[in-house]
Protein backbone atom coordinates (compact mmCIF):
# COMPACT_ATOMS: atom_id res chain seq x y z
CA UNK A 1 0.00 0.00 0.00
CA UNK A 2 1.30 3.53 -1.10
CA UNK A 3 0.02 6.62 0.83
CA UNK A 4 0.67 9.88 -0.31
CA UNK A 5 1.77 12.45 2.39
CA UNK A 6 1.92 16.04 1.48
CA UNK A 7 3.86 19.01 3.34
CA UNK A 8 4.45 22.00 2.52
CA UNK A 9 7.09 24.35 3.91
CA UNK A 10 10.41 26.10 2.97
CA UNK A 11 13.74 23.67 2.53
CA UNK A 12 15.30 26.36 4.61
CA UNK A 13 12.94 24.91 7.42
CA UNK A 14 15.48 21.94 9.11
CA UNK A 15 12.67 19.66 9.64
CA UNK A 16 11.19 20.40 5.63
CA UNK A 17 15.44 20.21 4.59
CA UNK A 18 15.88 16.65 6.07
CA UNK A 19 12.63 14.98 4.43
CA UNK A 20 13.77 16.30 0.89
CA UNK A 21 17.37 15.17 1.67
CA UNK A 22 16.08 12.04 2.67
CA UNK A 23 14.51 12.33 -0.90
CA UNK A 24 17.28 12.74 -2.76
CA UNK A 25 18.88 8.91 -1.26
CA UNK A 26 15.74 6.78 -1.93
CA UNK A 27 16.72 3.89 -3.82
CA UNK A 28 13.68 2.89 -5.10
CA UNK A 29 12.47 5.80 -7.16
CA UNK A 30 14.60 8.09 -9.67
CA UNK A 31 11.94 10.51 -10.44
CA UNK A 32 11.92 11.21 -6.09
CA UNK A 33 15.68 11.87 -6.42
CA UNK A 34 15.37 13.58 -9.20
CA UNK A 35 12.45 15.85 -8.01
CA UNK A 36 13.96 16.30 -4.44
CA UNK A 37 17.52 17.82 -5.81
CA UNK A 38 15.34 19.73 -8.01
CA UNK A 39 13.57 21.43 -5.02
CA UNK A 40 17.03 21.82 -3.26
CA UNK A 41 18.84 23.07 -6.35
CA UNK A 42 16.01 25.86 -6.67
CA UNK A 43 15.13 26.59 -2.60
CA UNK A 44 18.60 28.52 -2.18
CA UNK A 45 19.58 26.35 0.70
CA UNK A 46 23.23 26.70 0.92
CA UNK A 47 23.63 23.86 3.71
CA UNK A 48 26.13 21.50 4.30
CA UNK A 49 23.74 19.29 4.81
CA UNK A 50 21.92 19.91 1.10
CA UNK A 51 25.98 19.98 -0.28
CA UNK A 52 26.36 16.48 0.96
CA UNK A 53 23.50 15.04 -0.62
CA UNK A 54 24.17 16.48 -3.62
CA UNK A 55 27.88 15.79 -3.59
CA UNK A 56 26.56 12.03 -3.02
CA UNK A 57 24.03 11.88 -5.59
CA UNK A 58 26.54 13.14 -8.30
CA UNK A 59 28.83 10.58 -6.92
CA UNK A 60 26.98 7.73 -6.66
CA UNK A 61 23.53 7.72 -8.38
CA UNK A 62 22.83 5.25 -11.23
CA UNK A 63 20.77 7.31 -13.00
CA UNK A 64 22.50 10.50 -15.48
CA UNK A 65 19.50 12.47 -15.55
CA UNK A 66 19.81 12.38 -11.24
CA UNK A 67 23.39 13.01 -11.62
CA UNK A 68 22.94 16.14 -14.03
CA UNK A 69 20.26 17.54 -11.54
CA UNK A 70 22.37 17.17 -8.82
CA UNK A 71 25.12 19.31 -10.98
CA UNK A 72 22.47 21.93 -11.06
CA UNK A 73 22.37 22.05 -8.13
CA UNK A 74 26.00 21.63 -7.17
CA UNK A 75 26.60 25.02 -8.91
CA UNK A 76 26.04 27.19 -5.60
CA UNK A 77 28.74 25.29 -4.31
CA UNK A 78 31.33 25.05 -6.98
CA UNK A 79 33.86 27.47 -5.17
CA UNK A 80 33.93 24.35 -2.14
CA UNK A 81 37.28 22.61 -2.91
CA UNK A 82 35.36 19.45 -1.63
CA UNK A 83 32.63 19.71 -4.86
CA UNK A 84 35.75 21.17 -7.19
CA UNK A 85 37.21 17.45 -6.23
CA UNK A 86 34.08 15.47 -7.02
CA UNK A 87 33.54 17.66 -10.08
CA UNK A 88 37.17 16.60 -11.01
CA UNK A 89 36.48 12.55 -9.86
CA UNK A 90 33.18 12.91 -12.00
CA UNK A 91 35.27 13.95 -15.49
CA UNK A 92 37.25 11.26 -14.92
CA UNK A 93 34.95 8.24 -14.34
CA UNK A 94 31.38 9.41 -14.92
CA UNK A 95 29.65 6.91 -17.82
CA UNK A 96 27.73 9.70 -19.26
CA UNK A 97 29.17 12.26 -21.41
CA UNK A 98 26.92 14.96 -20.81
CA UNK A 99 27.45 14.64 -17.13
CA UNK A 100 31.28 15.11 -17.81
CA UNK A 101 30.64 17.45 -20.28
CA UNK A 102 28.46 19.26 -17.71
CA UNK A 103 31.02 18.85 -14.89
CA UNK A 104 33.57 20.20 -17.00
CA UNK A 105 31.95 23.31 -17.62
CA UNK A 106 31.41 23.92 -13.84
CA UNK A 107 34.94 23.27 -13.19
CA UNK A 108 35.64 25.91 -15.84
CA UNK A 109 33.37 28.70 -14.26
CA UNK A 110 35.73 29.18 -11.67
CA UNK A 111 39.07 28.43 -13.24
CA UNK A 112 40.68 26.77 -10.03
CA UNK A 113 44.47 25.55 -11.56
CA UNK A 114 44.60 22.44 -8.68
CA UNK A 115 42.43 20.53 -11.15
CA UNK A 116 44.79 21.07 -13.89
CA UNK A 117 46.80 17.32 -13.37
CA UNK A 118 43.31 15.04 -12.98
CA UNK A 119 42.15 17.05 -16.51
CA UNK A 120 45.42 16.15 -17.96
CA UNK A 121 44.80 12.65 -16.56
CA UNK A 122 41.74 12.30 -17.92
CA UNK A 123 42.10 13.69 -21.36
CA UNK A 124 44.60 11.25 -22.01
CA UNK A 125 42.14 8.73 -22.20
CA UNK A 126 38.56 9.87 -23.07
CA UNK A 127 37.34 8.35 -25.90
CA UNK A 128 34.59 10.75 -26.93
CA UNK A 129 35.62 13.41 -28.95
CA UNK A 130 33.07 16.41 -27.87
CA UNK A 131 33.99 15.78 -23.98
CA UNK A 132 37.62 15.85 -24.95
CA UNK A 133 36.99 18.87 -26.74
CA UNK A 134 36.04 20.36 -23.94
CA UNK A 135 38.48 19.40 -21.39
CA UNK A 136 40.90 20.73 -24.00
CA UNK A 137 39.52 23.87 -24.31
CA UNK A 138 39.42 24.04 -19.84
CA UNK A 139 42.99 23.19 -20.19
CA UNK A 140 43.89 25.95 -22.38
CA UNK A 141 42.25 28.51 -20.36
CA UNK A 142 43.86 27.04 -17.16
CA UNK A 143 47.15 27.92 -19.51
CA UNK A 144 48.08 24.40 -19.18
CA UNK A 145 48.60 21.92 -22.16
CA UNK A 146 46.84 18.56 -22.68
CA UNK A 147 49.68 16.63 -22.23
CA UNK A 148 51.24 15.27 -19.01
CA UNK A 149 54.86 15.98 -18.41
Amino acid sequence: EVRRHVVSGSVQDPEIRALVVSGVTDGSNPLVRLRSIQVMGTSGAESDQVRVALTGALQHDPSAAVRAKALEGLKQFAGDPAVRSALASVVQTDNDASVRIQAIGLLAAHGDGSIVGALQNAVQKEDNPMVRAQMVNLLANLGASPGTY
